[in-house]
């Protein structure tokens, strides 16, 4: 195996496992030819921001000021460009005082920023390696216990369903989860939930419903999925019942409310070992050399190609596109989901 005899080891992370698993091509141009350079563009250089001054927003000596603009110092930058990052200024720091202020509402005060894992995975045929970095870890010890919640910034567009991972697709958040089980980051860890957070909003105009700073409490509640188990999910969120820190989390006389997205111990356990398999078959088949032009579609929809930087290079044809079914819930999974 040519390929083999080139590498030494595989580093899988979340980016590249779905590059693989939306299109075996497309991965093997970004990953193994190295085609594209990475080169911070204006888009990036905001998610970068937003990342690094939230990542201090706790730190002792932090001083909103100091960070932002420190960051930004030696960038070159349009006068364009200065003008929207003064305008996103003002939000974020705004931002940062609203989730300061929601600490009130929960019991998770411990807190990891930028935790990168790395796990060693057995493969027969190459080193092999999965890597992430999660952005923040919200967490709450109790005697031999530690509760924990994962929370993703986010600054673009994002999909919180976990209903494609079916195909080893869209799986950041259980990543995440299995990154944190595997690598033993906690001794006894009992999920709480697991969330995106948006915190690059769009224009947010009074309407008069709500003020501004009603809108950007809306926009920073965290989507996702969270423990059905009541009693840890009120350490964590004690407005559980009409939440003001969960998007559509909400108890009626009957339970969660259908719009609510929970998971039992069990369902949380299927999650984690259905993401262990997906990383080792996709490793075996990265070891294999199984790079074909096999973009993928979900129930018609096209994942693949739509944004790909290479759509030009691999002269697809239709007969390549593989075909899934659209899936509506986690009932692949196994277990009793109710998600």
């Amino acid at each position: 195996n040519t390929y083999l005899n080139n590498i030494e080891k595989i580093l899988l992370s979340y980016t590249s496992m779905n590059s693989y698993n939306l299109c075996g091509f497309k991965y093997y141009v970004n990953y193994v030819l190295k085609v594209d350079s990475f080169e911070e563009n204006f888009i990036t250089l905001i998610g970068n921001l937003f990342h690094y001054v939230l990542e201090h927003s706790y730190d002792s000596d932090f001083r909103y000021d100091v960070y932002f603009d420190g960051y930004l110092k030696d960038k070159d930058l349009s006068i364009k460009e200065i003008y929207l990052i003064n305008k996103l200024k003002g939000i974020l720091e705004k931002e940062i005082e609203i989730i300061k202020d929601n600490d009130k509402l929960t019991s998770f005060h411990d807190r990891l920023f930028e935790r990168s894992v790395t796990i060693p995975i057995k493969n027969s045929l190459v080193e092999s390696y999965f890597t992430g970095k999660i952005d923040k870890i919200l967490y709450y010890k109790e005697i031999n216990n530690t509760y924990f919640s994962i929370v993703d910034y986010k600054t673009g567009s994002f999909d919180s369903n976990l209903n494609n991972m079916k195909y080893g697709i869209g799986m950041q958040l259980a990543t995440y989860l299995y990154l944190i089980i595997k690598g033993e980051i906690f001794e006894s860890p009992i999920f709480a939930g697991m969330y995106f957070q948006k915190v690059l909003l769009g224009n947010v105009s009074y309407d008069g419903r709500k003020s501004y700073l009603d809108k950007l409490k809306d926009n920073l509640k965290l989507v996702g999925y969270s423990t059905d188990n009541v009693d840890v999910l009120e350490e964590f969120d004690h407005t559980y019942e009409n939440s003001s820190l969960i998007h559509s989390m909400k108890t009626t006389e009957k339970g969660f409310s259908r719009y609510s997205k929970v998971l039992s111990d069990e369902d949380v356990f299927n999650i984690f070992k259905y993401t262990e398999n997906i990383i080792n078959d996709t490793l075996i088949n990265i070891s294999n050399a199984k790079f074909d032009i096999n973009p993928k579609k979900v129930g018609g929809k096209d994942l693949a190609c739509k944004y790909c930087k290479y759509r030009d290079l691999c002269y697809k044809k239709e007969d390549d596109y593989i075909n899934l079914s659209q899936v509506d819930n986690l009932d692949f999974l196994g277990g009793d989901i109710n998600a």
